[in-house]
């Protein structure tokens, strides 16, 4: 199957992985940020010192279409996406002035 558009890479909960002390250290992702839990979670993971590695290999596709909640729902989403970059700022900004 050949995909319509261009495949761009990018962080995706569908293939995340990480170590089991690595998640313990950082914590779960915040559930109450529900769709851009990718911008809060790997922010706070950087915070702890964990790197990123993206594979080159295509390892999920995801299917857009009219339905899909970001064209149902962006108003709300847009808002989750700036609470979950305001919280990783806030803990980024917290952090540094421990130091």
């Amino acid at each position: 199957m050949t995909p319509a558009n261009e495949i761009v890479r990018g962080q995706t909960k569908l293939a995340m992985l990480i170590r089991r002390a690595a998640y313990e250290r950082v914590g779960a992702l915040d559930e109450t940020i529900r769709t851009p839990s990718m911008i809060e979670g790997p922010g706070r993971a950087r915070l702890h010192g964990l790197r990123n590695v993206m594979l080159e290999e295509v390892v999920g596709l995801r299917r857009l279409h009219l339905a899909n909640g970001r064209r149902r729902n962006a108003k709300a989403q847009d808002d989750e996406t700036l609470l979950a970059l305001k919280r990783v700022m806030e803990a980024r900004l917290s952090r540094l002035q421990r130091l």
